[in-house]
């Protein structure tokens, strides 16, 4: 793979590309909406005024107490009675909210923040302070694969989303060794029981003279067959405030997604395919960006792209023991540029500019077997067998200029696996009628391996590890309880 070389004056790449529209289109797209917007917001206004003030919309405490939830013990179970601190947002408390991207959604909940790196378009959440690499992000509860070290971006189209689900403290014995600050299950599969239904979304930013635009479609066919399909785009420029345009913070994703589906009373299966693309100027405050000796530093993510497509399948038998069996397989393609323009002055008369141009594709194939069981009256059994493999290719760019002269062109390609195997159990058991335990372990294998580098070679790698996990949750008197992990 070749990366073509820097061009110093011209280092920013438009954010029109990879399929978004150009500037005139977008202008005139629009002139359109804002017209559309304007008679829309009349009406929501008018209809806003006939309801009472909800406080946010959101449920009342006794109600969340009661709510089901399935992310953290991989099977239903209500809040109150639930071993881990979990928090959720419903369709309802979604469809009010405004926000363009899924972290500043989920950033409202306790113990959840959020964090760019100067990256306005592709933000990462912190739980519990956490680096948001110590985070698993799960989409319909299958985990979404990114091995870099600035942790996930939360690459899902916020108006996809029927649910979201938050788990907050260690769950590696169900989700992984990502799992240690907690997780993130964005749900976006669907009840339909129309032969077609549709979500239209459309948001315009003053601030960044941006636009967010969602159309989602669903319907349901014969035999319970289920079908969805949908696309959004959005673009924003950079940020406006009283001082001016900020530098620096524009960014644009778009996306498309399909699937089909079908959910007997028994047998249950489904495949999806989605697709995320997305581009990010990142911003360098002014004193890192021209601290000496800086004369400039830039850095550019013209591509931050996943594709997905996924089987699911499961059984739920009735009269035995095991209550359910849950199949599901996929492949995802995970793209990125990155780039960093370094400009310095070294001594006097003596520049020296510096680019690194790296692009890397990540492809990952994963597996996940999981199954409930009905122990006794008392107690419950989830077990589940897990695989993954990835395989990173990456291209790094180096040029270096002396006084605008090239002084040193370097180009480094590796190819690296990453295998892992894991098995993992957790068990339920009611020991009173006001504790409960739930103890669990997962052993996992990884083996590591560089296939090709042109730089340093390293030794394959192999690990075996296992871990266990015991939490316990005690009701008081006044319906009050006590976790403890």
């Amino acid at each position: 793979m070749e990366v073509p070389a820097p061009h110093f004056e011209d280092r920013k790449t438009p954010l029109h590309g990879n399929g978004i529209p150009d500037a005139g289109t977008l202008n005139a797209f629009r002139s359109c909406l804002r017209q559309i917007c304007f008679v829309a917001g009349a009406l929501t206004t008018s209809i806003s005024m006939a309801e009472p003030a909800t406080g946010a919309n959101l449920p009342r405490a006794d109600a969340i107490l009661e709510e089901v939830v399935v992310t953290a013990t991989r099977s239903e179970r209500i809040i109150r009675t639930n071993p881990y601190s979990v928090g959720f947002l419903d369709r309802e408390q979604l469809t009010t909210n405004t926000e363009d991207q899924l972290a500043d959604i989920l950033s409202a909940l306790p113990g959840l923040s959020v964090s760019d790196a100067g990256q306005a378009g592709q933000k990462r959440v912190l739980i519990r302070g956490e680096e948001a690499r110590r985070m698993a992000l799960l989409v319909d509860s299958q985990e979404f694969m990114d091995h870099r070290e600035v942790g996930v971006p939360l690459l899902v189209d916020p108006n996809r989303i029927q649910r979201i689900e938050i788990v907050r403290g260690p769950a590696s014995v169900l989700y992984g060794p990502k799992a240690l600050a907690g997780v993130v299950n964005v749900i976006t599969d669907r009840d339909v029981t129309h032969p077609f239904v549709a979500d239209l979304s459309l948001t315009l930013n003053e601030a960044t003279d941006g636009h967010n635009v969602s159309g989602q479609f669903y319907g349901e066919l014969r035999n319970q067959t289920t079908w969805n399909i949908g696309a959004f785009d959005n673009e924003h420029g950079l940020r406006e405030t009283p001082n001016g345009p900020v530098e620096n913070t524009a960014y644009a994703s778009a996306g498309a997604n399909a699937g089909i589906g079908r959910a007997g009373q028994a047998h249950a299966w489904r495949i999806a395919y989605e697709q995320f693309r997305s581009e990010a100027d990142v911003f360098v405050e002014p004193e890192v960006r021209f601290s000496p000796p800086f004369r400039d530093f830039a850095i550019d993510i013209p591509r931050r792209d996943r594709q997905k497509l996924r089987a699911d399948y499961s059984f739920s038998p009735t009269g035995l023991a095991i209550e359910s069996i849950a199949l599901d397989v996929y492949h995802q393609v995970s793209d990125r540029e990155f780039n960093t323009f370094t400009m310095m002055t070294l001594a006097p008369g003596l520049n020296l500019d510096t680019s690194i141009l790296t692009s890397s594709d990540l492809v990952t194939d994963g597996i996940n077997l999981h199954t409930n069981w009905n122990v006794s009256d008392t107690s419950s059994l989830v077990a589940g067998v897990q695989g993954t493999r990835d395989e990173v290719n990456q291209v790094r760019l180096r040029t270096a200029l002396t006084n605008g002269v090239q002084s040193s062109r370097e180009q480094i390609s590796d190819t690296a696996r990453l295998a892992t195997a894991a098995a993992y159990l957790q068990a339920d058991l009611e020991a009173s009628e006001q504790l409960t335990i739930t103890a669990g372990a997962r052993s996992y294998r990884v083996t590591s391996k560089q296939l090709h580098t042109d730089g340093v070679r390293r030794d394959d790698v192999r690990d075996n590890h296992t871990i266990a996990s015991v939490a316990a949750i005690y009701s008081l008197p006044g319906g009050h309880v006590v976790r403890a992990t």
